[in-house]
């Protein structure tokens, strides 16, 4: 009597789903120029429809819905440009050194003509990691900065501004204020031991022209409609506009 070996009839099933499981598991991530794209064509089109578009960029149908939903910001994407090319915007772990940094080379930029390399980028980042209190923690990198693009920003910003008065050109700057931030300059001379350094923070938008002979109210934004501070205080009253933001 001969003898067969069993056989697994499941196999094919097992290979095929196996295969739909890591079909699953790839991801596409859309740069911001795709994004900017998907949102003109069903602009343009109306007639797509979102599951076809999903298809077609082999995406979710529900990331078409997400992307759909924030056209107004993919709209402000400009082709070549650094930002076209993300495919994820990540917050930054560092915000006051990144806040910093940008402040920094604006008015290099603007006021001086230095000429901005990785090495000077790097260290500055690492000056300021000292002062915000992250020597440990950050390690400053080239990153995504490309510096052959500064000289033909610089001339196409000369060009715009060439058709203005120095009066109708206005520059604004925001920044940070550490207000309960104790001072580890001029009159202090060492850090207190055993105290953690205030990270309460408010955000000021300060603007002004370019021949300096005006200045608009200082942009105010706390983190609380009503601080305790400003309770029952009219802030139309206040000498600078007043907002508010959780993130502030």
């Amino acid at each position: 009597m001969s003898t067969f070996d069993p056989i697994n009839l499941n196999n094919k099933q097992k290979d095929a789903s196996q295969q739909n499981d890591v079909n699953k598991r790839t991801r596409v991530s859309l740069t911001a120029l795709q994004k900017k794209e998907l949102c003109e064509r069903m602009q343009v089109n109306p007639i797509l429809k979102q599951k076809d578009m999903a298809k077609e960029y082999k995406i979710s149908k529900q990331a078409v819905s997400d992307i759909l939903r924030q056209e107004k910001i993919w709209s402000t994407i400009e082709t070549g440009t650094a930002s076209a090319k993300q495919k994820r915007n990540r917050k930054p772990a560092f915000i006051e050194i990144d806040d910093a940094m940008k402040l920094w080379v604006e008015h290099v930029l603007i006021h001086s003509d230095i000429n901005l390399n990785d090495s000077i980028l790097m260290e500055r980042a690492l000056a300021f990691t000292k002062e915000f209190g992250y020597d440990n923690k950050f390690l400053a990198s080239s990153g995504c900065v490309n510096m052959e693009d500064i000289p033909q920003f610089r001339a196409d910003l000369q060009n715009i501004l060439k058709k203005y008065d120095y009066r109708d050109i206005f520059n604004c700057d925001e920044t940070a204020l550490y207000w309960q931030l104790e001072s580890d300059r001029s009159i202090a001379h060492m850090p207190l031991p055993g105290k953690k350094k205030s990270k309460e923070r408010i955000t000021l938008l300060l603007t002004c022209n370019a021949s300096g002979d005006e200045k608009l109210p200082i942009l105010f934004i706390h983190k609380y409609e009503s601080p305790r501070a400003l309770k029952s205080i009219s802030k139309s009253t206040l000498p600078v506009w007043y907002y508010w933001n959780a993130k502030a």
